[in-house]
């Protein structure tokens, strides 16, 4: 897996169909792992397949009572994904909800999906937010995604530990 900042998304034609949209991966990490929001959100949106993001971390960041997660790179660490196939009125939806660019910016990594070296777009918080504590609500909806993916929530829990020990 490579990181391929300020690089625009290579975008892929997934579909033949006439008509169809073009289409990018996006990867998920945290309330996107969730069905229901995700079906709120982009309605479109396939998953193309659950894996694991190696040399990152979870961790929460923002004040207590309203900290996100957030990838952050550390070399022994690994966290759960999921790719998902989206068009660009989904990626549209995205950049609001994840209060683009204000708060999250994209990165574009290179990982495997699928046995072929693709690049995925995924958001990452700004810098400067320090480790904080989620609201419960923004806590359950991941954990819920973790849950519909079957990913180990301990995961999760460590996550959460590490950003409320500060």
């Amino acid at each position: 897996m490579t990181r391929l900042e300020e690089q625009p998304i290579n975008r892929f034609n997934l579909t033949k169909e006439e008509g169809m949209k073009e289409t990018s991966l996006y990867m998920a990490y945290g309330s996107n792992l969730n069905l229901e929001q995700m079906g709120r959100l982009c309605p479109m949106a396939e998953i193309v397949e659950k894996t694991r993001l190696d040399g990152y971390r979870l961790v929460f960041r923002g004040e207590d009572g309203t900290a996100y997660l957030n990838i952050e790179e550390e070399e022994g660490k690994s966290l759960p994904v999921i790719i998902w196939k989206i068009d660009d009125p989904c990626e549209f939806a995205l950049d609001g909800f994840e209060n683009f660019p204000i708060q999250y910016h994209k990165e574009y990594l290179e990982l495997e999906v699928k046995g072929a070296l693709v690049q995925v777009m995924v958001y990452v918080m700004n810098w400067g937010y320090p480790l904080g504590i989620p609201s419960e609500s923004y806590y359950r909806t991941v954990e819920d995604g973790y849950f519909e993916a079957d990913f180990d929530v301990s995961e999760l829990e460590e996550a959460f530990n590490y950003s409320a020990q500060v």
